[in-house]
């Protein structure tokens, strides 16, 4: 009996080790027929948090902005509340920090964006229509842009010819805006018009209409010298090259659990019961004359450092308008993930509770906020093929 068992056993551990190395060799394989430096994990245990609700001052942040990490290895955390950037490395020691409410050289009425330009930060306020740029040894350089050429929200990352902008140059009460995108030159000159398509979606109605509650939104991002854009509401992304001066799109079949029709019904449930209570008749009355478009197939679009680009797919109880989502890809979800010519590769969960602002090459960057309303700064490790 003893033998037999023992042999058993034996046979047991073989079989296991056999699958576990079939596992490994299939990992293996899968791994192999991807491009190098395709995203494969999201390390869940961030190698570095900041913020706190009070206490060290330089960690209390107010109305977080896209923070990210440059390439000498800084966080930047821009701060609309205070109009601040603060600067760390990744260890979380304070090194500075940049800017300050005001007009003057360095000050900013608002920030609408910011990123690095190899060592240098920049930063883009649309109050003062101007690029500032912080020079670790000198001071600061503002450039005004011209006055043509919508600039609303700018594509948070340098070209080598400038900086592009974007913003709604047409609103349709009864349908959708056009939104366009310019090339603005280093010197605040504009070089020309590069885009324009289709944004948020709005209804007039007996009680004041506005966006409708499953709106479709215009997202921008930029990888090198290619500007992507997507309306939202299509399962398309349009790819310009502005060295190459071309243009191409990326394609790829949605899929979805959500019909429109019981997505807005679900969403008006929702935005229904979070309404105070003497406002909950109101909200239902605005809700019940809301028109029900299609449903968006995209709630977010992201190119890493390496070119690879990052897709949500429209969650409607994370990104509907009359939820508080329209134009955030919220936290966590998972993420497509293409090729830069446009070849599907396996997804990519993020952790549930942190909103990204930033994939480099070994990190990702984003925001988490607590049950009290907090926002914490976070680095994750990010691995790759």
């Amino acid at each position: 009996m003893r033998r037999r068992n023992a042999h058993g056993t034996v046979w047991l551990l073989a079989v296991g080790a056999a699958v576990a190395c079939a596992d490994d060799v299939a990992e293996m394989s899968s791994a192999a027929q991807l491009p190098t430096g395709a995203p494969l994990e999201i390390v869940a245990e961030p190698d570095l948090r900041l913020g706190v609700m009070e206490g060290d001052s330089v960690e209390e942040f107010d109305r977080v902005i896209g923070p990210f990490v440059t390439d000498d290895d800084r966080l930047v955390v821009p701060l609309a509340g205070p109009m601040l950037l603060r600067v760390f490395d990744l260890r979380g020691e304070h090194l500075v920090t940049l800017g300050g409410e005001g007009e003057g050289p360095g000050e900013l009425m608002s920030i609408s964006g910011a990123w690095a330009r190899g060592n240098l930060i920049e930063v883009f306020d649309s109050d003062l229509r101007r690029v500032t740029t912080f020079h670790p040894d000198s001071a600061p350089r503002v450039i005004r842009l011209a006055a043509e050429g919508v600039a609303q929200s700018v594509v948070p990352r340098a070209f080598s010819e400038g900086w592009v902008t974007f913003g709604v140059d047409e609103v349709d009460p009864t349908g959708r805006d056009r939104v366009s995108a310019h090339l603005f030159g280093v010197d605040g000159t504009r070089i020309r018009e590069l885009m324009s398509i289709r944004g948020m979606w709005r209804y007039r109605g007996e009680f004041g209409g506005g966006p409708v509650p499953l709106s479709p939104w215009a997202w921008f991002a930029s990888g090198g010298e290619r500007l992507f854009a997507a309306d939202g509401l299509l399962p398309r992304i349009h790819v310009l090259d502005l060295l190459a001066d071309s243009s191409r799109l990326i394609t790829w079949e949605p899929t979805s659990e959500w019909t429109a029709r019981e997505a807005f019904r679900r969403v008006s449930d929702s935005a229904v019961s979070v309404a105070p209570d003497d406002r909950k008749a109101m909200a239902r009355a605005r809700m019940d004359e809301a028109p029900t478009p299609e449903l968006p197939v995209l709630g977010g679009l992201i190119v890493d450092a390496l070119g690879f680009i990052w897709v949500r797919s429209y969650d409607p109880l994370v990104h509907s308008m009359a939820l508080g989502g329209l134009g955030n890809p919220g936290p966590g979800g998972t993420w497509q993930i293409f090729a830069s010519d446009g070849e599907p590769l396996p997804p990519v969960s993020l952790p549930p509770d942190l909103r990204p602002t930033f994939i480099g090459a070994e990190r990702v960057v984003g925001v988490s906020r607590d049950a009290l309303g907090v926002e914490s700064v976070r680095v994750h490790a990010l691995v790759r093929n």
